[in-house]
């Protein structure tokens, strides 16, 4: 029975390797360090087991521990919770075990050292799920700590990849936790040996699938399928609706501009947006949004820069002009809001720009006059 089993894990292990190989040679670009760490604990896992023959025992009550090792290292390479450091760090700490293992093994089977316990394999198993566990929650925890970042960046098909990875998590903490339990109530049993072997095992080709497939689900992929294809329809449903709403911002933005340059609203000092919602037919939101993405300034900010630009024309015009005249001109109600919106932009405040701008006109006239 134990040579039937072990071969049920052996022949799919290395079939799997096999399939990865051949993947692999087709090139998955960043897809190919994930292959290539699955291949290794294929093998470190056939490797496993084909030693645990050798070293003879009770077989069937390493095996579920043996797998439980690789299925941490095959969940970390599917993971889109761990980045991609993490996936090395923790598949090469499992491939690292696997080998000191099957080296163990070997060692027992050769006679240089005694099996080990089932109290001190059945505390590596704990230890070995137990931080993995907790790496798992405290990486989970990290990633959705900043909830700003998570709905900035994330993106719905990253939302089922987790929702995805952390259900198969879930479904094997559920298969350690029953195998635990069994094993605590019915220390002298058999039947949930061979049952933890079979599913630990069909956990690993499950994971083993995914990254061989590069998908999400392990037996919906024609399901996964469909939902690719409605995101590429919803991708571009929403980009048309943007570009549909562009034309119609930029078209408001232009009648808010044509307005602004033939009949100069700006000059009245009392002038609102609802004065301008009123020439323009539209409702003040869309004035705001389509000043705001056009030019990055709000409704009163857009009305004084044209104010101070009306004003920077008019005294190059009349450079004998005052600044209190020039404010009360362009529209400003006070000398004080004109010095503020004309120094945030032209930098500096309206005396010493006019001043230095009438020398500029007075050195001009005097080269005409003097060449």
């Amino acid at each position: 029975m134990k040579y039937f089993v072990s071969a049920s894990i052996i022949l799919p292990s290395l079939i799997m390797v096999a399939f990865l190989s051949s993947r692999l040679a087709k090139g998955r670009e960043s897809q190919d360090f994930k292959i290539k760490l699955a291949a290794f604990i294929f093998v470190c896992e056939a490797l496993l087991v084909i030693c645990e023959l050798f070293a003879g025992g009770d077989v069937f009550r390493r095996l579920p521990h043996d797998m439980t090792i690789c299925i941490i290292g095959l969940s970390a390479v599917t993971s889109s919770i761990w980045t991609q450091q993490w996936i090395k760090g923790i598949s090469y700490a499992v491939i690292a075990v696997l080998v000191s293992m099957s080296v163990y093994a070997l060692l027992a089977a050769s006679g240089v050292a005694g099996l080990m316990s089932e109290r001190h394999a059945l505390t590596m198993f704990l230890s070995a799920f137990l931080v993995f566990a907790l790496l798992q929650s405290l990486s989970l925890w990290w990633r959705i700590r900043d909830v700003r970042a998570v709905m900035k960046s994330g993106t719905v098909w990253q939302a089922l990849g987790l929702s995805v990875d952390s259900m198969y998590v879930s479904i094997v903490y559920a298969e350690v936790m029953l195998y635990l339990l069994v094993e605590c109530l019915f220390p002298a049993a058999r039947w949930h040996l061979y049952l933890a072997s079979a599913t630990f095992a069909a956990a690993t080709f499950a994971f083993g699938f995914r990254i061989l497939n590069g998908s999400l689900f392990v037996l919906l992929s024609r399901h996964e399928r469909r939902i690719v294809e409605s995101m590429k329809i919803s991708h571009i449903e929403v980009a048309n609706d943007d570009m549909k709403e562009n034309e119609h911002y930029r078209e408001i933005y232009d009648r808010v501009v044509a307005y602004f340059e033939e009949s100069l609203p700006y000059l009245n000092s009392s002038l609102t947006i609802n004065d301008v919602v009123k020439v323009v037919f539209t409702n003040k939101l869309y004035i705001s949004r389509a000043i705001s993405q056009y030019t990055g300034r709000n409704f009163c900010q857009f009305v004084n820069y044209h104010r101070v630009t009306y004003s920077v024309n008019l005294f190059r015009k009349n450079p004998e002009m005052k600044i209190t005249d020039l404010a009360n001109a362009s529209g400003f109600n006070t000398v004080v809001s004109f010095s503020m919106a004309f120094k945030l932009f032209m930098n500096e405040n309206p005396s010493d720009w006019c001043r230095k701008e009438k020398f500029k006109l007075i050195k001009g006239k005097n080269k005409l006059w003097n060449p």
